[in-house]
């Protein structure tokens, strides 16, 4: 009996998924109308894998908001200290594999990060609001033939319906004024991270200019040869743009060495300091950092030691670490394209 409920149980789960996919496909081929014309025919045949990403993220959300809330619990229980050390131990050793995404969190506390936070809560709480009432509409069966509404309308008339729930649910003075102070932070952000990092782009686009002046007596009357006479057009621009985008790398590649050696000093100094700390209040040792040396020796032997890991690994994050580095990986690529374009 337990296993036939499973199995019912699952099988609920299948259609309500596969129902929510339809939807959100017809969704997404509806608002292909309002693309170009030349991307309309991807977008419509592309509708049915983004629908099942819409639905595997709106599946996949509890879980993850769970397990955030759980390792939040975790590290609440955390002594101060301890929290801090792990801290000071991340930066040591993988502050130069994401140096923008720290210097951004740095310049975010600065730019009204607390602020910003709240915001997103906020944000959140409209959102579930909509979540909730859309799946309360998602049931209504106004004309009782045992087939929900939206499965039985256009996608034209799907979206207006929704649309419409949205505008009736949502608070216009909430969203605007919360929208407000996030894009706020971040223009604060962007700000301080293009006058932090200037120089680095001031360098990629010197390197990319020396770069494209051999190529550009070289290599592109070669590849002219080359290319057929239809292509030929292409060619300045891509060598141009491949030039560029070997600048920026070296560029950057240079500013990573940089920042892991500051964060390698940095946080083996704090975690050398908050280790030690802990280490004399728990009476372990006999003195704290402010009466010896040892919290500099076990900080200093961190940092050596964190610089020259991030060095030999290349500043990638070893396996199986770099399976919940996704995000941060993400993250730095955006961040990096916002600073350079």
């Amino acid at each position: 009996m337990k296993r036939a409920s499973k199995d019912e149980g699952a099988a609920v789960a299948t259609s309500s998924s596969s129902e929510q996919e339809a939807r959100y496909a017809k969704v997404i081929v509806e608002l292909a109308e309002k693309v170009p014309e030349k991307a309309r025919p991807y977008v419509q045949k592309a509708a049915p894998i983004v629908a099942k990403l819409i639905v595997f993220c709106i599946i996949a959300t509890p879980y993850v908001l769970e397990a955030v809330k759980k390792v939040d619990e975790v590290m609440q229980k955390l002594p101060m200290r301890i929290f801090r050390a792990i801290i000071g131990f991340v930066i040591c050793f993988f502050g130069g594999v994401f140096p923008l995404t720290i210097a951004a969190v740095e310049a975010w506390k600065v730019c009204g990060g607390d602020e910003a936070v709240a915001a997103m809560k906020t944000l959140r709480n409209e959102l579930k609001k909509c979540h909730e009432e859309s799946k309360k509409d998602d049931v209504i069966d106004a004309d009782g033939d045992g087939v929900a509404d939206v499965n039985q309308i256009s996608g034209k008339e799907l979206v207006e319906r929704k649309v419409k729930l949205v505008l009736k649910v949502v608070k216009p003075e909430t969203v605007s004024s919360q929208v407000a102070l996030l894009y706020t932070g971040w223009v604060g952000v962007m700000a301080t991270l293009k006058i932090q990092f200037a120089k680095t782009i001031a360098l990629g686009a010197a390197i990319g200019q020396r770069l494209y002046e051999p190529a550009e007596k070289f290599l592109e009357p070669t590849l002219v040869a080359m290319v057929p006479e239809e292509y030929k057009q292409w060619v300045p621009w891509c060598v141009k743009w491949g030039c560029k985008s070997i600048a920026v790398y070296i560029a950057w590649w240079i500013q990573r060495i940089i920042s892991a050696f500051h964060s390698a000093i940095r946080g083996g100094l704090m975690c050398g300091k908050e280790l030690v700390n802990y280490a004399h209040e728990r009476g372990w040792i006999s003195t704290s950092d402010e009466d010896t040396y040892m919290d500099e020796i076990v900080g200093w032997g961190l940092a050596v030691f964190g610089f020259i890991t991030q060095i030999m690994l290349g500043f990638a994050v070893p396996f199986p670490l770099n399976l919940f580095m996704w995000p941060l990986y993400m993250v730095e690529g955006f961040i990096a394209w916002s600073i350079n374009s």
